[in-house]
């Protein structure tokens, strides 16, 4: 491995070359490797020449002849292991986020004492907010904070800890400064929670968010697109798709900058961003028809189609039964309709006649019965078979549900959530439904297009984590839930991640493989993927990730 970072190393001058300067043709060819291709017949060949941006030549080393005797740029990796740009289907981790970091706090205490340091010499009159990118599954206490938990950080400052798209949980002077009592009234589509004795807890879960108006945050800076591109490229990802909203801003802004970088040359990561749709802030059908439409942009920043949400998240997935008590209130919780099922039904039978590829947020079986019932409504309209929509997460889903999803073509967008959170799940959903969370080899086993991903940054954007928990099934700190699911064929395992997601976005036939004539996005990688004993697939790292041929992340490497 040291002669592969040493060699690595040696092309890292590369780094800081523009996203679109080349150096003529000038090829270079890629010996000593192990390189899966994820061709149609999962090829692993030894060696590759790039010319450019592209693949020219896939094969062995005496394939490469040609191009060595002309001189070409000759790259011995040593016996590495070799894929196509790894990728993450479901990214909403742009930006860093300027408010309270909870990311690395382990304890309540430490959540708490976070908050404290931020609040002290606050001002009273505005809301002290925290970044989204935490989980109450990374606490030694697998709780949520209480509007009690955060008095011990202030109870003169307003605060409001973000958790994810999902929910807020606020102090009592946060509490106070908006209003919400126990008389409130609960927005459609949305919960203002409370304990077991009936009082509220502070968290305010889906549509009853808006009760509290939150501030603009600062706009998102070229900075820190930057700094995402570098993280992600340093797990070898090379493109990401952002699925319509994220604290730092809106869409549209990151399809500007993204687009300006793109000129400049300074982008290292590819986007497909999905527009927000009816239901989100400035998701209406009016606002649609402005700005960049379906399929706009190109390789580098792309419109990938349009989100939607049906149900919530943890707290608020739509199910047929009842939450496990005392999440179920007696028998009488079954999550929450953010949005009901006609106003669904008719918002994507617009979006297809407007032309949209649709993704639906669906989490539970009763939220995804409202996504399909919808596209199965669209669809007979005008059919949407190949066009690529989607249903984001797909918790928990029945056998029904998997053939709607096969007869209407749509694709299977999953995340690793449970490798976090499987324990709340467990507490919220009960054993049985946790065991069959995210069942991904049900949906391979149904004929679905299957894509993989991280939901970051709630949960952590390593794809080697989300890669080991669909290969394991197993947790952080609850144990393997439902091992019957886990995806034993590393062949599906590293597609899920690579030519799946260039076929979930229309792009199969110029990346997501190792093949002549596609994009030369490719990582080297620590750990054979293919034969590593599963727990090892955790720990894997890139060595080196390539996006276009151009070399952006090198393992020791300095800018």
């Amino acid at each position: 491995m040291i002669r592969i970072r040493t060699a690595l190393l040696l092309a890292a001058s590369t780094l800081t070359a523009p996203a679109t300067a080349r150096e003529g043709n000038a090829v270079t060819v890629y010996v000593n490797a192990k390189a899966f291709t994820a061709d149609s017949a999962d090829r692993v060949v030894d060696a590759f020449a790039v010319e450019g941006d592209h693949f020219v030549r896939v094969g062995t080393r005496a394939d490469m002849a040609p191009y060595e005797k002309a001189g070409a740029s000759l790259v011995d990796l040593h016996g590495a292991f070799v894929v196509p740009g790894l990728t993450d289907n479901h990214f909403h981790g742009i930006g860093g986020g300027d408010d309270v970091a909870l990311v690395n706090v382990r304890t309540m205490d430490e959540l708490v004492a976070a908050l404290r340091t931020a609040a002290q010499g606050a001002p009273t009159d505005k809301p002290l907010l925290s970044n989204s990118d935490w989980h109450e599954a990374q606490l030694k206490e697998q709780r949520k904070p209480t509007w009690a938990d955060l008095d011990k950080a202030s109870t003169t400052v307003p605060i409001i800890v973000v958790r994810g798209g999902h929910s807020i949980f606020l102090n009592s002077a946060a509490l106070k400064k908006y209003g919400i009592t126990k008389a409130t009234p609960v927005p459609p589509g949305g919960s203002i929670e409370r304990g077991p004795d009936g009082e509220l807890t502070g968290e305010l879960v889906d549509n009853a968010k808006k009760l509290v108006p939150m501030p603009a945050p600062t706009p998102l800076s070229e900075k820190e697109l930057i700094d995402t591109q570098t993280k992600m490229n340093s797990f070898g990802v090379t493109a990401v798709r952002v699925p319509g909203a994220f604290r730092k801003g809106q869409i549209l802004d990151v399809y500007a900058l993204a687009q300006k970088m793109e000129q400049a040359g300074t982008l290292s990561l590819r986007y497909t961003m999905l527009r927000p749709g009816p239901g989100f802030a400035g998701g209406t059908a009016e606002a649609l028809k402005t700005g960049p439409q379906q399929d706009a942009g190109d390789e580098w920043v792309r419109i990938g189609g349009v989100k939607l949400m049906v149900d919530g998240g943890f707290e608020a997935a739509r199910f047929t039964q009842p939450y496990a008590e005392p999440f179920g209130k007696n028998g009488t919780y079954y999550g929450i309709a953010v949005v009901p099922p006609e106003k669904t039904r008719a918002d994507v039978m617009q979006l297809n006649r407007d032309g949209w590829r649709v993704a639906i947020h669906a989490a539970g079986d009763a939220g995804i019965d409202q996504a399909l019932t919808a596209m199965e409504a669209a669809s007979a309209e005008k059919p949407i078979k190949g066009k690529l929509w989607a249903i984001e997460h797909g918790f928990v889903i029945n056998p029904a549900e998997l053939k709607r999803m096969k007869a209407l073509d749509v694709t299977a967008s999953l995340q690793d959530h449970q490798y976090l959170a499987g324990p709340t799940e467990e507490k919220m959903w009960g054993r049985q439904r946790a065991d069959r969370v995210t069942p991904a080899k049900s949906y391979w086993d149904a004929g679905l297009l299957v894509t993989g991903g991280t939901d970051a940054p709630v949960i952590p954007e390593n794809p080697f984590w989300a890669m080991y928990y669909f290969a394991s099934r197993d947790s952080i700190s609850g144990g393997a839930y439902g091992p019957a699911e886990a995806i034993t064929s590393r062949q599906r395992l590293i597609r899920m991640f690579t030519i799946n997601y260039a076929r979930m976005i229309g792009a199969e036939k110029v990346r997501g493989s190792i093949e002549p004539g596609k994009l030369a996005d490719f990582a080297v990688i620590d750990t054979d993927l293919l034969t590593a004993p599963v727990a090892k697939i955790r720990d894997a790292a890139a060595v080196a990730t390539y996006v276009g041929g151009r070399q952006v992340f090198a393992a020791g490497a300095t800018k």
